[in-house]
């Protein structure tokens, strides 16, 4: 859509071919490392995420009936 109404120029069509013949040697398979050091790195912050808030708020929560029967405030 971008270049759409632009005709590839003549020195632009050898690199161009030349990248794609590179990337078809190669192939086009992911890094399965990458993904799964992505995928470790968020579940080790996910859980230093919950051990923190469960950390802050361990003594938010107080008793509500025991102090009731006993008629404290």
């Amino acid at each position: 859509p971008l270049f759409r109404g632009r005709a590839l120029q003549p020195s632009e069509i050898l690199p161009l071919t030349a990248y794609f013949e590179d990337a078809a040697k190669r192939g086009g398979q992911a890094d399965t490392v990458t993904v799964l050091d992505f995928f470790l790195l968020g579940l080790g912050g996910a859980v230093i995420c919950l051990a923190s808030f469960g950390a802050a708020w361990k003594r938010r929560f107080r008793a509500v009936r025991r102090p009731l029967v006993r008629g404290e405030r």
